[in-house]
């Protein structure tokens, strides 16, 4: 059970639990609507990448996402394998990575 402050206001938010925590040392990639750690800066590839939804990034590796199942999808550079990748804390889509 997530803990909660029992203090005033309307609200009370759980507390965040990921499984991974990136260096604070380094600059890092998080989700935005949970702000989960998932990328830290050295693992960036490319900006320069485009998705359906618009400007895509490219990562070495990502942490503290879950993975749907692989499909064949027609991407700009052809016929690829692909799976889904979400945030592992709130499930937001975050993409899709190749298989």
């Amino acid at each position: 059970m997530p803990s909660c402050d029992p203090g005033p206001g309307p609200t009370c938010l759980p507390t965040k639990t990921f499984r991974s925590y990136l260096p604070r040392c380094h600059r890092t990639y998080s989700c935005v609507h949970c702000r989960a750690h998932l990328a830290k800066h050295d693992e960036l590839i490319s900006k320069s990448f485009q998705g359906s939804h618009g400007r895509a990034y490219l990562f070495n590796s990502v942490v503290n996402v879950g993975c749907g199942p692989a499909e064949q999808r027609l991407l700009l550079t052809g016929l690829h394998s692909v799976a889904d990748i979400f945030c592992e804390s709130c499930k937001t889509t975050l993409g899709w990575k190749y298989v």
